[in-house]
């Protein structure tokens, strides 16, 4: 019986299992040409092998080639990446909906670019460590316009200017991470949170220039949040938490530690008023969530 590629695809689909999936594509070159059009994901893990970082970057432009319909690469520690090693990523234009990229050291604007400005579809980028600067968020607000999660968490070249224009091109932002971008002023937090409606978690720990005027946009303007860290902002007083009480009342959990401005009386007060909240005062500066939690694997 000559089984037809569409009856094949869905025979694959329906195999759960890891091993029945490998013995698949071991049936013949047809069948493993299936098993390479089905596959939805990379993942390249952490390791404590160097050398596996050096074949991370050999074999990453063939596993793309192999992969022509990837909706979600994943890039871990692999600090000696490239910006060149990205530049197969753009044949994923059409399928390719999440790119994760932690503590990759070297890669920069240029391999941002050369993914973001034809990967438009993305809805998840994480550049956790990278070495990304303004112009690297501006590509990303140009083009990536349905973006809903974004971590550019430890990016320390990151001003307002970059994050400015995420409130311009990335309306749709759902859960955003900019921890540790130590120079983000009131300015960016008043324009993200009037222009981004649908904010639902918020990571702004240790961003220590956060003053009065943008906890106080933050509790008029983001009526969606759900999720907000805040350890260890410096500049956060009780007068910023009560805004932030009386404000965003879908609010459901507030990470507080380290605030050393914020008293006894002013964490009491909030939790009187909003005894709706989880207040968790624990040291937690990341958040990890994966887009591909939504993504056909």
């Amino acid at each position: 019986m000559n089984l037809t590629e569409d009856c094949l695809v869905s025979i694959f689909q329906n195999l759960h299992n890891r091993s029945d999936r490998n013995a698949f594509g071991l049936t013949c070159r047809r069948w493993l040409h299936i098993q390479n059009v089905s596959r939805r994901s990379l993942t390249f893990h952490f390791s404590h092998e160097t050398r596996n970082y050096q074949l991370y970057e050999r074999y990453l432009p063939t596993l793309l080639d192999r992969f022509p319909h990837l909706s979600s690469v994943s890039i871990a520690g692999s600090t000696e990446l490239s910006d060149s090693a990205l530049a197969r990523l753009k044949n994923l234009k059409s399928s390719l909906q999440s790119l994760s990229l932690y503590c990759c050291f070297n890669i920069t604007d240029d391999g941002l670019t050369l993914v973001a400005v034809q990967c438009v579809r993305l809805l998840s980028i994480t550049l956790y460590r990278c070495n990304i600067t303004d112009i690297g968020l501006e590509i990303i607000a140009n083009y990536c316009k349905l973006l809903e999660n974004l971590n550019v968490s430890y990016c320390m070249n990151i001003t307002d200017r970059g994050t400015n224009s995420l409130s311009r091109g990335c309306r749709s932002l759902r859960f955003l991470v900019i921890s540790f971008c130590r120079s983000i002023s009131n300015d960016t937090i008043a324009a993200i949170s009037k222009a981004c409606p649908f904010l639902e978690e918020w990571n702004l720990a240790v961003c220590h220039e956060i003053g009065v005027l943008g906890w106080d946009a933050i509790g008029l303007n983001c009526s969606s949040l759900k999720v907000l860290h805040v350890n260890r902002c410096r500049n956060l007083c009780d007068r910023g938490l009560q805004f932030l009480r009386d404000g965003c009342i879908r609010l459901k959990v507030l990470h507080i530690h380290g605030c050393n401005l914020v008293s006894a009386v002013g964490l009491e007060l909030f939790k009187l008023r909003r005894r709706d909240v989880e207040m968790k005062i624990e040291e937690c500066t990341t958040i990890e969530f994966r887009i591909d939690d939504f993504l056909y694997r």
